[in-house]
């Protein structure tokens, strides 16, 4: 999802090695299948689009996961991180007409304020 969404997954070892080797995590499909149907809704996605977008939605999730995972200093997680969400975001321009695109990244940064907003009460 984009500018710099983290989302924090509960993983086993099992699911993490299952994600090295390229098979998403039953959480990973649900997270993807729902932000989809979302985005969906809020940006009016074509059955090409949505299709599109939720295999990218799994792709970055998986990839944020194993890094998430990884014994990679702070710092270096959280520049990672962002590379992977700026990478994120032009497959999504990529996907969605300008209009969309534009809609998208406001309502990524919504999604961001809330999940931090959330991890500051925890």
């Amino acid at each position: 999802m984009g500018i710099l969404l983290v989302i924090s997954f509960t993983t086993s070892t099992t699911q993490a090695q299952n994600m090295l080797q390229g098979e998403p995590s039953m959480e990973i499909r649900e997270m993807a299948h729902e932000t989809t149907a979302m985005f969906t809704k809020e940006l009016g996605l074509t059955g090409k689009q949505e299709i599109l977008m939720e295999k990218e939605l799994i792709t970055y999730a998986m990839k944020k996961e194993v890094l998430l995972l990884s014994k990679m200093q702070e710092e270096a997680k959280a520049q990672r991180l962002l590379a992977l969400q700026q990478a994120e975001n032009a497959a999504m321009r990529e996907i969605l007409v300008k209009p969309q695109y534009e809609r998208y990244l406001v309502i990524q940064q919504k999604l961001l304020h809330e999940q931090l907003k959330n991890k500051e009460k925890h």
